[in-house]
């Protein structure tokens, strides 16, 4: 008997649509995840979070041009903490303002060719930086892993460096 009740049960719950899960990025209402979130960690790891999504959005991006951009996102983080988050772009969302932070420097836009995106609007300019992400693996140079000691001591001597190395 309890099989009858549970079946039935199970397959109205599988037909079940669920509202509030968003299916596609752009439907994700995050005009809560401000800037203002990244309060909630370490200016270090803060850094190190911005470092590996221009390292992800733009792969053959120099690291002068990753270091130039993370220090951009980090001051305005520090801005907005001075502030008291009242700014106006503290009060965008995190992805609008990285994108934002792409797109200020017009000559890194045109160098990385992400220039027609900046040009568009914003939910738009996010699918344009995302599909010019390149895929093929030997855009990357594979990772040499170093030994433990090495890594080990690249870390006590500098944690920045061990991060972007």
């Amino acid at each position: 008997m309890k099989w009858v009740i549970f079946i039935p049960l199970l397959c109205l719950v599988s037909f079940a649509e669920l509202k509030n899960i968003p299916r596609r990025y752009r439907h994700v209402d995050d005009h809560h995840l401000t800037i203002s979130l990244a309060s909630q960690i370490s200016a270090a790891d803060f850094g190190a979070v911005t470092l590996i999504l221009v390292t992800q959005s733009i792969p053959n991006v120099t690291l002068e041009d990753v270091k130039k951009l993370s220090a951009d996102v980090t001051a305005l983080h520090q801005k907005c903490v001075a502030d008291g988050f009242s700014g106006p772009q503290c009060a965008k969302p995190l992805g609008i303002v990285f994108l934002d932070v792409l797109c200020h420097d017009e000559e890194f836009s045109n160098k990385y060719g992400i220039n027609d995106c900046c040009a568009k609007a914003d939910p738009d300019r996010n699918e344009c930086v995302l599909s010019n992400k390149i895929s093929s693996r030997g855009s990357i140079p594979p990772f040499v892993h170093p030994t433990a000691e090495q890594a080990c001591q690249v870390y006590e001597n500098n944690r920045d460096a061990a991060l972007t190395q």
